[in-house]
């Protein structure tokens, strides 16, 4: 299908030029907005990526830090009862609180 093109004379030729201008300024600061909006949730994302690893991190530290006191020969354990029980009751509040959110966010889906 052959594109249809308006000569220079045609009185609708030009009527596009004047809201073309105006389109795109309005345009550019739509586009500008957006890009501000798009880095802000780049920034968030890398710092809850960030916030993620590092409580990961310390979830590992602590259920290595557990398994390795028991595992060890008793005379070698270096963890007191009261910090055992401390160090226990994070570790099993993490994993109900990660159970408790999985399971709220399939009700919410």
């Amino acid at each position: 299908m052959p594109d249809i093109v308006l000569p220079d004379e045609h009185p609708l030729a030009g009527a596009d030029e004047d809201a073309t201008a105006e389109e795109n300024a309005i345009g550019e600061d739509k586009l500008a907005a957006q890009r501000r909006l798009a880095r802000f949730r780049r920034h968030s994302d890398w710092i809850a990526l960030g916030a993620l690893w590092v409580i990961a991190t310390i979830a590992f530290l602590i259920a290595f830090a557990i398994l390795y006191h028991l595992l060890l020969p008793e005379k070698w354990h270096y963890l007191g009862a009261a910090r055992l029980r401390d160090l226990r009751s994070v570790a099993l509040t993490a994993v109900t609180s990660a159970a408790a959110v999985r399971y709220f966010r399939r009700l919410a889906d």
